[in-house]
C-alpha cells in the first residue's frame, strides 16, 4: 500500500466505529482469489436454484418468483464482472475481492434464513430478496469499476468506491485499509505514531477505557487481537509515548504500571454537577474516592479530574465536612459558576 501518514488516513480510522467486529469480520474472510470467489458466486446460484425448487413445490405467488429471477440475474453479472476483471495483483486487489466475499457472504446467509422461513410472509420475503440482488448489483458495479482504475490507485479511493456501490461494507474496507497499512509499516518509520492513532481513536474512547485507568498490557492484547498481529511490550510503549507527547494520556502518580487518560470533557461535567448537587444539598464536597465508587472511575483518573476541574476554576479545595482532617472539593457558589 502507498505510504499515507495517519494524518491522511485518519477519517479512513474515525469511520470504524466497532474495530473488534471489523477483525472478526475479516477474519472469517480469510484471502479471497479470484477462483475462489467465482466458485463462491456458483455456490450461491446453486442455492438460488433450490430455492425456486421450494416456492415451486409451495405454489407461492408470482412476486417472489420474479425477485428470485432478478436475483439470478444479479449473480450472473456478478460472475460476468468477476471472470472479466483485470485486476492487478496488489493490496487493491485483495481488498476489492475480500469485500465482494462479504457480500456475497451476506446474501447466501440470508438466502438460507429466508429459506427456512418460506411459507410465512411473502410479501416480506420478496421485499429481502429485491435487497439481496441490489447488494450483488452494487458488488458488480465496484468490482468494475475497481478494474478500471490504475494499479498505484491509492486503497483510500478503493473505499470510496465501496462507499458509492456498497456503502455497508464501508467500515469493513476503512478497517482493511487501516489494519493493513499499519501491518506493511512494522518495523518502519511512522509505525508507533499509527499505532498511537489506533490506540487513541479505537481503544481510549471504547468502553475498555471506561474507567479512565488502563494497563499497558491490556492495551497490547487487545491490538494484538484487533489488527490480527504481534506486537511486543516495546512497541506499546513508545506509542503511549506519543499518545503522552500529545497530552492524550497522562503519567500515572501512583507505583502501579497504569496508563491515566487525560479527563474527558462529558466526565468533567458529570463530577461537576454531582459536586453542586451535593453542595446544595448537605455542605459537603466530593473526592476522589467518592466519584471512583459513583462512577466506577479508577482513583488515579477521578484525582486527575479533581486537578482539572481545580485548573479551571470549577472547584476549589477545602475541608471535608463529614470527615475530620480530609480535604473535598466544592463548586463556587451559584451566582459565581461557571
Amino acid at each position: 500500500m502507498e505510504a499515507d501518514s495517519p494524518s491522511l488516513l485518519e477519517p479512513l480510522i474515525g469511520s470504524v466505529s466497532d474495530p473488534e467486529r471489523s477483525a472478526e469480520a475479516a477474519s472469517r474472510l480469510g484471502e479471497k482469489g479470484q477462483g475462489e470467489l467465482v466458485s463462491q458466486v456458483a455456490r450461491l446460484s446453486r442455492l438460488v436454484d433450490r430455492f425456486f425448487v421450494r416456492i415451486f413445490t409451495q405454489g407461492l405467488d408470482g412476486a417472489l418468483r420474479r425477485a428470485l429471477e432478478g436475483l439470478s440475474s444479479a449473480l450472473e453479472e456478478l460472475h460476468d464482472a468477476l471472470v472479466s476483471s483485470r485486476l492487478w495483483a496488489s493490496d487493491k486487489e485483495s481488498l476489492a475481492l475480500r469485500l465482494v466475499s462479504s457480500v456475497v457472504n451476506d446474501v447466501e446467509e440470508e438466502i438460507e434464513r429466508l429459506m427456512s422461513s418460506c411459507g410465512s410472509g411473502a410479501e416480506d420475503i420478496v421485499k429481502q430478496v429485491e435487497a439481496a440482488r441490489a447488494e450483488l448489483e452494487g458488488a458488480s458495479g465496484f468490482l468494475r469499476e475497481v478494474s478500471a482504475i490504475g494499479p498505484s490507485t491509492s486503497p483510500r479511493d478503493v473505499v470510496a468506491l465501496v462507499r458509492r456501490f456498497i456503502p455497508g461494507k464501508e467500515e469493513l474496507a476503512s478497517y482493511l485499509v487501516v489494519a493493513g497499512h499499519l501491518k506493511s509499516l512494522y518495523k518502519k518509520r511512522g509505525f508507533h505514531k499509527l499505532l498511537a492513532e489506533l490506540v487513541s481513536s479505537w481503544f481510549l474512547r471504547s468502553r475498555r477505557a471506561s474507567r479512565g485507568c488502563v494497563r499497558p498490557e491490556d492495551i497490547r492484547a487487545w491490538a494484538a487481537d484487533v489488527l490480527r498481529m504481534e506486537l511486543t511490550p516495546r512497541d506499546v510503549r513508545k506509542a503511549l509515548d506519543v499518545l503522552r507527547e500529545r497530552g492524550d494520556i497522562l503519567k500515572a502518580a501512583s507505583e502501579k504500571e497504569l496508563v491515566v487518560l487525560r479527563p474527558r470533557e462529558e466526565d468533567a461535567q458529570r463530577a461537576f454537577e454531582l459536586a453542586r448537587k451535593r453542595y446544595r444539598e448537605a455542605g459537603s464536597g466530593v473526592s476522589a474516592q467518592l466519584l471512583s465508587q459513583r462512577f466506577g472511575w479508577c482513583i488515579e483518573y477521578a484525582s486527575a479530574l479533581l486537578a482539572e476541574l481545580v485548573r479551571r476554576g470549577w472547584l476549589f479545595p477545602g475541608p471535608s465536612q463529614l470527615i475530620p482532617g480530609a480535604e473535598e472539593y466544592y463548586p463556587p457558589p451559584e451566582d459565581e459558576e461557571p
